[in-house]
């Protein structure tokens, strides 16, 4: 080849190789600062929305949490009178507490007829009974002599009703009473025996203070005997008298017994028992053991006990009561522990999980 020509193809390869390797051989796109701005805004953006989300998620697993902290811990106070309880699937017959809450609807029924029944059969008149209250409103309006007619007879509402009655002496009242507790209306006779024979140890207390102690004595006699009889209302009327005594309302000697007096009061309220019992089978009545241990009993005492320690819990526990009432008489059954842990808990922890999660809820506001 001509060597011209060699040296001009030479000269255009070499330009051809310059130019190449003059050119920007980069793919990317040249660099805009306004653009990295907004990429790394973005970042940031996504970044605290995922910092939102995931406390949103560790709040509402909290409330979860605290939600599930207090059906169980409410699931637990149920479940102390049995696995069944709380459901409204038990009939009648089971070991129920609360009748709204374990009971069926039909079964729920029968309870409150079958507990009025037993209420009356006390001579309940003070709670509020509406059966009851209409049982008693015709005898309130008769006249004495016609309500002293039907006691006669041993009309047990006739006798409630005198023994309570404003116009009637005291110790006509009190005859009425003691008939009352031979024919089993134990609450009723009780709150007029024990109601005054407190009041005339007041009365008699300085001039009489042998007398005075004599009759409170035996007004723990009675009482003991409505605890024998299974029925708590007896106690009332000391645990109220006691009240007063502690806050210096009353100088009775009621927070004063001994052992010594408790033996005494004990073999009191054994006599009185057996004694009243006798004169039932003399009228052809059921002997009170034969009676006395009854559902409605049960139930009602264990309400009883949790309103003592509602309204006096520095009393009930007391040493106004020898030990002896308590391992006895005065004790907490399984009902009055669910009664009272589930007070407890509407009373505090209820509240402080409550407002533990709304303030978790302000913070997803």
């Amino acid at each position: 080849m001509n060597s011209y020509v060699k040296i001009f193809i030479g000269l255009i390869s070499a330009a051809l190789i310059l130019g190449y390797f003059s050119l920007d051989t980069s793919t990317e796109e040249p660099t805009n600062p306004e653009q990295t701005l907004v990429k790394v805004n973005n970042s940031s953006d996504a970044i605290k929305k995922q910092a939102t989300l995931t406390k949103i998620a560790e709040i509402e697993t909290k409330i979860d949490e605290l939600e599930r902290k207090a059906h169980d811990k409410y699931a637990k106070i149920l479940s102390i009178t049995g696995p069944n309880s709380g459901k409204n699937t038990m009939r009648y017959e089971d070991n129920w507490c609360e009748p709204s809450q374990d009971l069926t609807e039909q079964d729920q029924l029968y309870a409150k007829t079958k507990m009025a029944e037993w209420k009356l059969s006390q001579g309940s008149f003070v709670e509020s009974n509406s059966d009851n209250a209409e049982y008693f409103k015709p005898y309130e309006e008769e006249d004495l002599e016609t309500l002293f007619r039907l006691a006669k007879n041993d009309d047990g509402l006739a006798l409630i009703t005198l023994s309570r009655h404003p116009d009637v002496k005291l110790e006509t009242q009190r005859k009425a009473a003691k008939r009352l507790l031979i024919l089993g209306y134990t609450k009723a006779g009780l709150n007029t025996l024990i109601s005054s024979n407190l009041a005339l140890s007041d009365m008699v207390k300085e001039s009489d203070p042998d007398k005075s102690f004599g009759l409170l004595k035996q007004a723990f006699a009675y009482a003991e005997f409505g605890l024998m009889r299974n029925n708590l209302s007896s106690i009332a009327g000391l645990l109220l008298k006691a009240a007063d005594a502690q806050k210096g309302k009353s100088d009775t000697d009621i927070l004063q017994l001994t052992e010594k007096d408790f033996k005494e009061i004990g073999e009191m309220a054994k006599s009185l028992y057996n004694n009243l019992s006798a004169n039932r089978v003399n009228l052809g009545l059921p002997k009170f053991e034969d009676i006395d241990d009854t559902k409605e009993a049960n139930v009602y005492n264990a309400q009883r006990l949790f309103w003592y320690h509602v309204s006096l819990p520095t009393i009930i526990d007391s040493a106004i009561f020898p030990p002896r009432w308590h391992n006895i008489y005065i004790k907490k059954s399984p009902c009055f522990k669910r009664k009272w842990a589930r007070h407890n808990f509407m009373l505090a922890d209820e509240p402080a999980i409550k407002k533990e999660i709304a303030e978790l809820k302000e913070q997803l506001n």
